[in-house]
């Protein structure tokens, strides 16, 4: 049907302007036969036609200012209501008109000049008020006083520059001014195109094709000298084309097209409208959430269906069409009984706005649950924006099942954990009470060894002191005995004889018995020190093993305490005993000397070197009989081997924890 309309349109549309072109052509020739007859005539008509058209849109856009949403209108029909009055006193000041006395033909020039800035300044200005508020009191003043200077200045104070000398011609002033004018009405044609879309394209077109025209027409009048001649003719020509575009762009277009008047803001607006309309409608039926639109009836006491969008349709199991128009409790029998239509004549009475979560319904014999949230429209509908939460909710119930179960079996696991930390509390501290023991038992067993060491020292030392002086005294007695036997007895070979191996046996005997006294406990322990006793064990190991030995000394073993000298001279005892019997070393050793805050015994040799599993071996008798003499003491034994270069045993005796004060301190 549109389409159908477009055509004949156009064609009524064409048809009219090649009226209007034809008319127009008669309508200039007319008047260039005219000006050929009466030039003064042709002037007055031009003049006058500009006149009549700025005055009417100065009337149009007073009379519809309430109606326009910007004053780029207002403020141009302002304008043109002064620039209108300047070119009628321009018409009356022309040449041979005779109404000004005393004037010549500078008059109607100043007043043209005039007239064309004021016309291009309005046109740089007008852009601006498409998007700012005219103050339309101080437009009008503006104007009025612009407008007085200027006609005090050409009539008055006499200070207006000459625009024409009679016999010469155009001044100077006056063609720059119009070169000066149509560069301004230019840029105004630039500041247009840049609001073209602000205004509909052939209003547009009109408005700067006018400014175009009156750029021409200013520059034709650069070239005349005579007020008669033909420039001025067709600068005429070109300014009553230039108003009559004005009048079809706005005049003529307010008058017989007031919906489309210069600015396409209405039709924007309903194409705006169509698409806000069409956005709403995708929306409105792509929503996922239920939408319901109930309009009030019965004073509020029912509502019908207005509107239901496809979610609500599959959310209720509905055709809209099947119940738009219908009541809601036709429709809904339960929103009585759910409390809906309470809400909805609440919100609809009230205009407060509501979000009602898990409601319970029930439709086509359902259990459904809803949120809802329902506000009411400028318009006095009550929409409702919903969403079915059943599925939600059975999850929900079926959540609150299993975390009811899961509370009973974390409390039963609970009460499982708490027995079995009390029992493992229990078993903790029986566990800490035997480790106690045991440390105590360990620490009593300790002492016990150190105990048993002590007493075992002190026993040799009393057996090799009895057996070294009193068997020793013994024997010696004996063998002096015997040598008096055997003076008496000289004649007596046999009993020589005899009494020279009796002899011979009791030195062996007092050579075992010292030999059994030193092993039990050496004299030289006691009587020269540690470093002595420790050479002199180096030197009987030679002897005995043939085993190449070396030893040194930093330390006075007369600072040493006597139990810790022994425990000393036992761990290097067994250490040079496992040396022999085991290391296949030709070279041992042995250093004493002190170290920062204690005692260093070190015998290194060059074996096979012990190896790491005979160090931690259980069978180890030794190593553990010297661990135990040196912890007696507070000190700790060290074995480190590596194969094919030997064994270095250190043992070290904290100055702390042992009798021992460190060199130059005394006990």
């Amino acid at each position: 049907m549109k389409e159908g309309n477009e055509l004949p349109r156009w064609l009524a549309g064409r048809s009219r302007l090649l009226v209007q072109i034809a008319a127009g052509g008669i309508f200039f020739i007319l008047l260039f036969f005219l000006s050929r007859y009466e030039y003064l005539l042709f002037h007055s008509i031009a003049e006058i036609f500009s006149s009549v058209i700025a005055f009417t849109i100065f009337i149009l856009a007073w009379h519809t200012r309430r109606n326009l949403d910007n004053d780029f209108l207002l403020f141009i029909g302002t304008a043109f209501l002064f620039i209108g009055a300047i070119d009628l006193l321009h018409m009356l000041a022309y040449s041979g008109m005779g109404v000004f006395k005393g004037y010549d033909t500078d008059l109607p020039t100043q007043l043209w000049i005039a007239a064309r800035y004021m016309q291009a300044f309005s046109f740089l200005l007008a852009p601006l008020f498409l998007t700012r508020r005219l103050p339309v009191g101080m437009t009008f003043l503006a104007f009025g006083f612009l407008t007085a200077l200027l006609l005090l200045s050409i009539f008055s104070f006499d200070i207006f520059p000459a625009c024409f000398v009679e016999d010469t011609g155009l001044t100077p002033f006056k063609k720059v001014s119009e070169y000066i004018i149509s560069f301004l009405l230019l840029v105004a044609v630039f500041l247009f195109t840049r609001k073209r879309r602000a205004f509909s394209a052939a209003v547009f077109g009109m408005i700067v094709s006018s400014l175009v025209l009156t750029v021409a027409s200013e520059l034709s009048f650069t070239l005349y000298t005579d007020p008669y001649a033909l420039p001025n003719l067709l600068g005429h020509f070109l300014k009553i084309l230039a108003f009559y575009l004005i009048y079809v762009a706005i005049i003529e277009t307010g008058l017989e097209r007031p919906f489309d008047i210069l600015f396409r803001d209405l039709k924007q607006r309903e194409e705006m409208l169509e698409e806000s309309e069409a956005r709403y409608r995708v929306l409105f039926d792509n929503m996922k959430s239920g939408v319901a639109v109930y309009g009030a009836v019965d004073g509020g006491k029912d509502f019908v269906i207005l509107e239901l969008n496809a979610a609500a349709e599959k959310i209720e199991h509905l055709k809209r069409g099947d119940v738009i128009g219908k009541r809601a409790t036709t429709v809904f029998p339960c929103i009585i009984a759910c409390g809906l239509l309470d809400l909805l004549k609440g919100v609809w009475r009230n205009n407060e706005s509501g979000y009602f979560p898990e409601m319970q319904c029930h439709h086509d014999g359902q259990e459904r649950w809803k949120d809802f949230f329902i506000y009411k429209l400028p318009s006095g509908e009550v929409v409702t924006v919903y969403e079915d939460i059943s599925g939600r909710k059975l999850a929900e119930d079926i959540l609150s099942r299993y975390r009811e179960q899961l509370e009973e079996q974390v409390e039963e696991r609970t009460l499982e954990l708490v027995e079995t930390n009390r029992r493992l509390n229990l078993e903790v501290s029986e566990r800490r009470k035997k480790a106690r023991e045991l440390r105590e038992a360990a620490d009593r067993l300790r002492l016990l060894s150190t105990h048993l060491q002590t007493v075992r020292e002190e026993e040799r030392r009393r057996i090799a002191m009895q057996v070294h002086d009193d068997l020793g005294q013994e024997l010696t007695v004996l063998k002096m005995n015997l040598s008096l036997l055997a003076k008496r007895s000289s004649g007596d070979e046999e009993a020589g004889k005899r009494t020279r191996e009796l002899s011979e046996s009791i030195d062996g005997i007092i050579s075992t018995v010292r030999e059994i006294a030193s092993e039990l406990r050496p004299a030289v322990l006691d009587d020269l020190g540690l470093d002595a006793a420790l050479e002199w064990q180096l030197g009987v190991f030679t002897e005995k093993t043939g085993i190449e030995t070396a030893f040194s000394t930093e330390a006075d073993s007369g600072l040493i305490d006597p139990d810790l000298g022994v425990a000393l001279f036992r761990i290097s005892q067994e250490a040079l005993t496992n040396v022999a019997r085991h290391s296949g070393a030709t070279r041992v050793e042995v250093g004493l000397s002190s170290q920062g805050e204690g005692l260093v015994l070190t015998i290194r040799d060059d074996g096979r070197g012990i190896m790491e599993h005979e160090i931690s071996s259980t069978t180890s008798l030794g190593i553990m009989g010297m661990n135990e003499r040196a912890d007696a003491f507070g000190g700790k034994v060290e074995l480190r081997g590596s194969a094919g270069e030997g064994t270095t045993l250190s043992v070290r005796i904290p100055r702390a924890a042992s009798p021992w004060k460190g060199p130059g301190l005394k006990r």
